[in-house]
């Protein structure tokens, strides 16, 4: 009566809504081949798969923050005591927790997106450091999307 069901990872998947959420991201991306990867790899390594997710989340602030207009960069980094932007190739050697808040600062996230992403941030930075003690599942990706 007392009896432990585990589903399997693939069940999880499914059941989570994640791949429907996957079919909300840009057609920009969806043309990368990245969605179908992380569609291959989510069953088999959720971990991996929310960690490129995550990093394809990053390298598209990094393009907006561009695109928006260095001058806007540059004035919001001084205005929030940000390390300095005075060209492109700064945006590139960003470090993450930084762009997610320039991004912010910049207007290109909402406060709710910006929390979170920065806590999105958090959960990965964490468990490359805790790699041998944790590893992600389906519910990390769903946390990372907001969806949890």
């Amino acid at each position: 009566m007392n009896d432990i069901i585990v589903a399997s990872v693939v069940e999880l998947v499914e059941d989570s809504g994640v791949p429907k959420l996957l079919l909300q991201i840009r057609p920009q991306w969806q043309a990368k081949n990245l969605i179908s990867r992380v569609r291959k790899l989510l069953p088999v390594d959720p971990s991996s798969a929310c960690q490129r997710l995550f990093n394809a989340s990053m390298h598209d602030l990094r393009e907006k923050i561009v695109i928006a207009g260095i001058d806007i960069a540059t004035e919001a980094a001084k205005q929030y005591k940000l390390p300095p932007v005075t060209k492109s190739e700064d945006i590139e050697d960003y470090p993450t927790a930084k762009i997610i808040d320039l991004a912010y600062r910049m207007g290109l996230l909402r406060r709710a997106e910006w929390r979170r992403i920065c806590r999105c941030y958090e959960i990965r930075r964490d468990l490359e450091h805790e790699d041998d003690e944790y590893e992600a599942g389906v519910e990390d990706c769903m946390d990372q999307w907001g969806q949890s």
